[in-house]
């Protein structure tokens, strides 16, 4: 990988070395991970695989191995045919360095918990994956843990709700991984910190989606740049969002 931004980062060509050029600021810190081609789609063909390359999954892997929950809402682990969150032996380690006990736990928001226990990213998790829907929908699931925010019977569970739960466990290190509404709602109540977008030397054409999604937002937000990096032809960029 070719450093851009800052132009004084050591080319980061290790494995290790790129752990830890994607290091976030501080331990509590939500982040989300996306993929754009350069015409704005987050998808094509119907998910976002097709847009990247065996660098860009590596970077994937590398955010995961920086978080404490992955969270990712029920449609896209659907459509991208999620399996188990696992870590390489050499990430497990570089996590341990950092205070990282255990694997990363996917957690998976919906309003519809419809799941029977037998998904891969369930029956094969190292570690039991979390479910988080609202107070009226939570039900049994063998093998993960059915969480319920908020009260009553609303149809869904508010992002500062999920990130609350989460932070109740323990887990503050969180990566979103999408869809597009779940980064839409983080993002308009001002939960997201950082954005890893890698924008896809690819033009989709139209009617596709993009990376956020939802109702309109009262105010825009801004990200400041703080590392940019190419790998065969794509751009891995960081924005630190403004609060």
């Amino acid at each position: 990988m070719k450093p851009l931004i800052p132009s004084d980062l050591p080319a980061p060509e290790s494995d290790e070395a790129r752990f830890h050029a994607y290091r976030a600021p501080q331990r509590r810190w939500v982040r989300a991970n996306f993929i754009a081609s350069i015409d704005g789609s987050a998808t094509v063909g119907g998910t976002a695989g097709g847009l990247g390359t065996p660098v860009d999954q590596q970077i994937l892997a590398i955010l995961r191995a920086h978080a404490d929950a992955v969270l990712v809402g029920a449609r896209t682990v659907r459509a991208e045919d999620y399996g188990p969150l696992r870590h390489t032996a050499e990430r497990q380690a570089l996590r341990k360095e950092l205070g990282f006990t255990g694997p990363a736990r996917l957690a998976v928001v919906t309003s519809n918990p419809d799941f029977t226990g037998e998904e891969r990213w369930i029956a094969e998790a190292p570690a039991p994956p979390l479910v988080i829907t609202t107070a009226a929908a939570v039900r049994r699931i063998p093998g993960a843990e059915v969480i319920g925010c908020g009260e009553g019977a609303s149809r869904w569970a508010r992002p500062d709700h999920i990130i609350d739960a989460l932070r109740e466990r323990g887990l503050e290190a969180i990566l979103c991984e999408g869809g597009p509404h779940l980064m839409g709602e983080l993002t308009n109540a001002d939960l997201l910190d950082e954005l890893c977008l890698t924008i896809s030397p690819v033009l989709v054409g139209p009617g596709t989606q993009r990376i956020v999604d939802g109702p309109s937002w009262q105010a825009h937000r801004r990200g400041r740049l703080t590392q940019l990096l190419e790998a065969d032809g794509l751009l891995f960029t960081r924005y630190v969002i403004e609060h």
